[in-house]
C-alpha cells in the first residue's frame, strides 16, 4: 500500500498549531500580569476591609499581599503597588497593637521610601499625587516626633538619622513644588543637636554652618558652633565666628562672656576689662562677671580693684566659692611675696630689723586672708587645697 501525504494540508495544520501556541503564550503572560495586578487589588481590598472596621487582621493580610507585589518583576514597576505599600505600612505604624508584631520593621522608613518610589517611577497611570503628598507629610511628622523621642531617650545617633531623613524629605517636596509640613529650621536644629550629643562633631559643625549660612537670629547657634570649633581644634575659626557673632548680637551676654574668655586666655586683660564692663552693663547682677573682672585686674597687678570686684561678687552671691577663694588668695599671695623678701635678707642688724617689719606685714596679710578662706572652706569642706592654705595661715598667725 502506498501512502500519499497532502503537503498543503500538513502546512496549514502547522500554521494553525503555531497560532494556538501564540495564543496560549499570550494568555499565560496575561495571566501572570493579571495575577500580580490581583495582588495589588487584593491588598487594596484588605485595606478597605480594615478601614471599614472589619478586623485588624485585614491590615496584616494587606501587608502580605503588597510585599509580594513590590518584589515581583512584573508589578514592581507599577506606581500603584508602591503607593499602597506606603499606605499599608503607615497604617500599621498608626495601629500600635499591630505595629508591635513588626517591631523589627522600620515601618515609617519603609512607608517614606515607598511613597518616594511611587513618584520616582513616573508612572503615567498614577493619578493620586495629591493624596500621596498628604500621606507623606503625615509620615514625616511621625518621623519628626520619633526623632524627638529618640533624643529624649538619649538615642542621639538614631535621632540624628531621623532628622537627616527629613532634611532629604524637604528637598524632595521642594523639587516637586509641594509644601513641606515640618519646619525646616526645627529639623536642622534638632539634627545638629543630636549629632553634637552623639559625639558626631564634624556632622554637627556642618549642620550649624548651614543654619548660619541660611540666616538665623538665634545667637545660641553661634555659641554652640564656637564650642564645636574649639572641640575640633579649629581655634582660629572659633575666634573669627565669635567676633562676627558679637558684632551681630552686641548685647548678647553669653557671646560677650565667650569672647571675654578668649581675651583672658590670650592675656589681653585691658581688652577683657572693656568686654567685662559691657557685660556688667547688660547683666549687673551676674556675680561671675565680677569674678572675671577681679581676675583681669589681678593679672594687671591692680590688686585693689581686683579685691573690689571679688567683694562685689560675694555681695551679689554669698555662695560664690571662686569669689571668696580668689579674694582670700590675693592676701595669701601678698603674704607669700613678703615671705620671699624675708628669705632673701642677710644677717645684719638692718636686715634683722627689716625682717621683723616684714613679719608684721606677713601676719597682717594672712590675718586678712583668713576669714575669706574660711568662708570658701565652709562652702567646700572637702577641698584639700583650701585645707592646706588654711593650715598655712593658722601656722603663720600663731608664730
Amino acid at each position: 500500500m502506498v501512502f500519499v501525504f497532502n503537503l498543503s494540508v500538513l502546512f496549514n495544520l502547522n500554521q494553525h498549531m503555531k497560532k494556538i501556541t501564540s495564543i496560549i503564550t499570550l494568555l499565560f503572560i496575561c495571566f501572570i500580569a493579571n495575577s500580580q495586578q490581583a495582588k495589588i487589588t487584593s491588598a487594596q481590598s484588605y485595606l478597605d476591609f480594615y478601614f471599614n472596621k472589619e478586623g485588624d487582621i485585614n491590615l496584616e493580610k494587606a501587608k502580605t499581599e503588597i510585599d509580594e507585589a513590590v518584589v515581583n518583576e512584573k508589578s514592581m514597576a507599577m506606581a500603584k503597588a508602591w503607593y499602597y505599600k506606603g499606605i499599608i505600612y503607615q497604617s500599621i505604624y498608626e495601629n500600635k497593637e499591630i505595629a508591635k508584631k513588626f517591631e523589627t520593621v522600620d515601618l515609617l522608613g519603609d512607608a517614606y521610601a515607598a511613597y518616594v518610589k511611587t513618584l520616582e517611577l513616573n508612572d503615567v497611570r498614577f493619578r493620586d499625587q495629591e493624596a500621596l503628598f498628604k500621606n507623606l507629610n503625615g509620615v514625616c511628622s511621625y518621623i519628626f516626633n520619633r526623632g524627638i523621642e529618640q533624643f529624649q531617650a538619649k538615642k542621639f545617633a538614631e535621632g540624628y538619622q531621623s532628622f537627616i531623613k527629613l532634611e532629604g524629605a524637604n528637598t524632595f517636596f521642594v523639587n516637586n513644588n509641594q509644601k513641606f509640613g515640618v519646619p525646616l529650621g526645627d529639623i536642622r536644629n534638632n539634627a545638629a543637636l543630636c549629632a553634637m550629643q552623639a559625639g558626631m562633631t564634624k556632622e554637627a559643625i556642618t549642620l550649624y554652618e548651614n543654619i548660619i549660612a541660611k540666616g538665623t537670629e538665634d545667637a545660641s547657634v553661634y555659641s554652640t558652633l564656637t564650642t564645636l570649633y574649639k572641640k575640633d581644634n579649629r581655634d582660629a575659626d572659633a575666634r573669627k565666628l565669635l567676633d562676627n557673632a558679637v558684632m551681630k548680637f552686641p548685647n548678647n551676654i553669653n557671646l560677650l562672656i565667650a569672647q571675654l574668655n578668649y581675651y583672658l586666655a590670650e592675656d589681653k586683660f585691658a581688652e577683657a576689662i572693656d568686654k567685662i564692663n559691657k557685660a556688667i552693663e547688660l547683666d549687673p547682677k551676674n556675680d561671675q562677671l565680677y569674678v572675671a573682672a577681679g581676675l583681669a585686674y589681678d593679672k594687671m597687678k591692680d590688686i585693689e580693684k581686683s579685691r573690689a570686684m571679688y567683694l562685689k561678687s560675694t555681695e551679689i552671691n554669698d555662695k560664690n566659692l571662686n569669689a571668696w577663694n580668689n579674694l582670700g588668695s590675693t592676701y595669701v599671695d601678698e603674704a607669700n611675696s613678703i615671705i620671699k623678701e624675708m628669705n632673701a635678707l642677710g644677717n645684719s642688724a638692718a636686715d634683722s630689723k627689716r625682717y621683723d617689719e616684714l613679719n608684721v606685714k606677713k601676719v597682717s596679710a594672712f590675718t586678712k586672708a583668713k576669714p575669706f578662706i574660711e568662708k570658701a572652706l565652709s562652702l567646700d569642706p572637702t577641698n584639700e587645697a583650701l585645707k592646706r592654705v588654711m593650715m598655712k595661715i593658722n601656722t603663720a598667725i600663731a608664730n
